[in-house]
This record gives C-alpha cells, structure tokens and sequence, in this order.
C-alpha cells in the first residue's frame, strides 16, 4: 500500500512538471555562476572590470528569478547594460567616478576629485567598451550540460 502511494506521489510530480522548473532553475544558476565568474576575470589591462573591482554590486544583483515554466536571469544593478554592451561617448555623474577611483586606487579626496573628472573626461571622448558577462555565460551552457541536468531531475524524481 505504501509503495503504491510513494509511485502515486512521483507520477504526480512527473506530471506536474516540477522537475522541468527544477531543471531550469539550476541551468538559471549555472548561467549565474558563470556570469559572475565572466566579472571577475581580469580583463586585457590585468584588471578586474570596473563594477566587481569598484563594490561587487553588478554581481550580487544577478538573480535567478522563476515566472510559470520559464526561468529569467537577471541583474537589478542599474548600469549592468552599460558593462554588457558598453556605451557611446557621454559625460557620466562625477560623484560615482570620484568614489570609484577614490575606493580603487585608494586616494585622497582631492586626488580622487582631479581622477574622476579626468576619467569622466575620458568617458565624454571614448565612451566605455563592452564587457560582455551575460552572453558568454549563456553561450558556455551546452546542450550536454542541460541534458545532464534534466536526467539528474527525472532521476529523483522516478528513484
């Protein structure tokens, strides 16, 4: 009787699709993952990209957010588009340039202010280049991979 229930039980989670949104889920966390990861790697100068080496927050604002059988991958950091895609030329607010150079470099206020017009300056004429973090972590997700995973979800849920 338990064994019939126990096979009940699994054959209604099959059904109900769970272990799709399971899946999904963690190929979300992989991609996470890998984003962070795409962040942290020291760009061509040998530098960490300017938002992880600044405070972090463009990579504690990546969530794994679930809506019905879909799985969205996000950042709420306001500036994550201008590091994905960079931008044209424009005169950034110096407030957050000056604290930037300042918290990096570690300077004095009045060293920080005379680098972080500079840097805006320097922003107004080139804009900023690309640092692509979502897309490479997208595209490092193999078709292997996800299968892997939906065959440990089915696992769990028919063992």
């Amino acid at each position: 009787m338990e064994s019939n229930e126990k096979l009940f039980r699994r054959l209604d989670y099959l059904a109900s699709g769970q272990f799709i949104t399971n899946s999904l889920f963690r190929v979300g966390h992989m991609i996470r993952t890998r984003a962070i990861e795409n962040l942290n790697k020291p760009t061509s100068h040998g530098e960490a990209s300017l938002p992880t080496s600044n405070s972090g927050e463009l990579a504690k604002k990546i969530e794994v957010t679930p809506k019905g059988k879909s799985i969205f991958v996000i950042s709420s950091a306001p500036y994550s588009a201008y590091v994905e895609f960079g931008t044209r030329p424009h005169y950034p607010p110096s407030k957050p340039l000056i604290k930037y150079v300042r918290r990096k470099y570690k300077l004095s206020q009045k060293e920080a202010v005379r680098r972080g017009y500079a840097l805006q300056k320097y922003i107004g004429k080139h804009g900023t280049k690309a640092r692509p973090f979502f897309k490479p972590a997208v595209k490092s997700i193999s078709k292997a991979d996800i299968s892997k995973i939906v065959f440990e979800e089915l696992k769990k849920a028919i063992l």
